[in-house]
């Protein structure tokens, strides 16, 4: 949390459009090399969206959820496309200089800022001669870059508009308009987890009607044959899109992408980079490293997990082992899978219930209830926890905890959860479910979602897919 807050607070943030620059070159967050991605700026909303639900401050709370705001401000105003697709990228350089578009003299800000000017200069760290030395020569520029010493909470929202009008009317870097299948999935994940459900489901639409997923879209033209990451970044932004909305047809849609990419890229346990649609090669790829975006081998066998291939999961991890023990600096999204207990090590040590969240079983008693003259039918989910672990209630007092959730699909549904025991569950749990279909006899799905806990630590949210019916005699 410190660190995204120091990022949001430094120059590699542009406080005045949203969203971050590409990197910074220097260690205070100061100097970034000013191209702006879409890749870097959907992973980074990813992650201020889960920092906004999770920081117990709620200043905290508020600045991660402005910097969310602008991210996906400078997202729907400049990259996004009339069909609803993203552009890849923003340069860097101006009128033949890098950063111009973006950095300030003083007397540009008095111009622009009136009265106001000398305060928001010393707010936001604007120097006469400048904030920053030119690389080459060392010397200060006379330009700055905006930065924050701590969070204004909003108090210079009016100022910073004035300067986004008054840069409207320089001459904008160039932006790559190409919309590509990876970047725009991990887009449509972060929108989703951030709460921007319609422009996410626009996207993801828009790439569906695609007869065949295409590596691209360029000026409304679908160009090149898709690649490995292009399908386990969307169909984990689908399952994001799912899992945000409870919306079936995005886990459907989301198996069918998983299931191209297992019969297009993977021989064994192994996925290559390319499919077997590309051009033969003299070797083909296996992309295990992690580089500027997760590797697409981990993303892969995380959307295969998500849709409940487990097994399958586990080989292509268990294949990697060899990249995680000699890479592991370039492998943390492989190594992150394998300690979410989706593989055991040999030799490991399993007493420590690390492996327990695999063995919490979630059930239907009955799993075809009949509906009484009144119209409901009555049944129970029944969730077996073992020995030395809990799950939480339904309503725990902490935020950052997981609350035991169900939602039915299909039928309308109503559950009546139990007392809980110092906000807990554990042993045998069973919740009272009372079922209403709309028009006769029919099938209904249900999902319970819980976090398995141990009295040290808490494990990642789990889901179980139940299936039942219910019988209008």
């Amino acid at each position: 949390l410190m660190t995204l807050e120091k990022m949001a607070l430094g120059g590699i943030h542009d406080l005045v459009g949203g969203g971050f620059h590409r990197y910074s070159t220097d260690e205070s967050w100061l100097l970034p090399h000013f191209e702006k991605m879409l890749t870097d700026n959907a992973l980074l909303l990813g992650l201020y969206a889960s920092a906004a639900k999770s920081a117990g401050d709620e200043c905290m709370k508020a600045h991660f959820q402005r910097v969310c705001d602008g991210i996906v401000g400078w997202m729907r105003t400049t990259l996004l496309s009339d069909e609803g697709l993203f552009m890849t990228a923003v340069d860097a350089d101006s009128e033949g200089e890098e950063g111009l578009y973006y950095t300030w003299t003083v007397q540009e800000v008095k111009e622009a800022l009136g009265d106001r000017a000398d305060t928001f200069c010393q707010v936001f760290g604007i120097e006469d001669e400048g904030n920053f030395r030119e690389e080459a020569t060392g010397a200060f520029t006379g330009r700055n870059v905006l930065k924050l010493d701590q969070d204004v909470e909003g108090a210079f929202e009016t100022d910073l508009v004035r300067l986004r009008e008054r840069r409207a009317a320089r001459e904008h870097p160039l932006i790559d308009n190409k919309r590509v299948l990876s970047a725009n999935g991990l887009a449509i994940g972060a929108l989703a987890r951030a709460g921007h459900i319609e422009m996410a489901a626009k996207c993801a639409d828009r790439w569906l009607s695609e007869a065949d997923l295409p590596h691209q879209v360029t000026n409304g033209r679908s160009k090149g044959i898709a690649f490995l990451d292009d399908y386990a970044y969307f169909a984990n932004g689908l399952l994001d899109l799912y899992g945000e909305t409870y919306d079936i047809k995005w886990r459907r849609v989301a198996e069918d992408v998983v299931w191209a990419m297992v019969h297009r890229f993977r021989e064994g346990d192994r996925f290559y980079a390319t499919s077997n649609d590309h051009e033969p090669l003299f070797g083909r790829t296996v992309p295990a490293m992690d580089h500027a975006t997760p590797s697409p081998l981990a993303e892969a066998a995380r959307a295969l997990y998500r849709v409940g291939k487990h097994e399958e999961a586990r080989a292509t991890l268990l294949d990697s082992l060899g990249w995680m023990q000699r890479t592991s600096r370039a492998t943390h999204s492989l190594v992150l899978l394998a300690f979410e207990d989706m593989i055991d090590f040999p030799g490991a040590d399993r007493t420590t219930g690390k492996k327990a969240s695999q063995d919490v079983t979630v059930r239907l008693e009955p799993r075809e209830a009949v509906a009484d003259e009144q119209g409901w039918a009555h049944t129970e989910v029944v969730v077996q926890i073992p020995d030395g672990m809990h799950i939480n209630s339904n309503d725990p007092t902490a935020k950052w905890l997981t609350p035991t959730a169900l939602h039915v699909e299909g039928v309308f549904g109503e559950a009546s959860f139990p007392s809980a025991q110092g906000e807990v569950y554990s042993g045998e749990v069973r919740i009272p479910l009372r079922l209403r279909p709309k028009k006769g006899t029919e099938e209904f799905e249900l999902r319970i979602r819980y976090q398995p806990c141990t009295e040290t630590e808490c494990l990642l949210p789990q889901e179980a897919v139940l299936v039942g019916v219910v019988i209008v005699p």
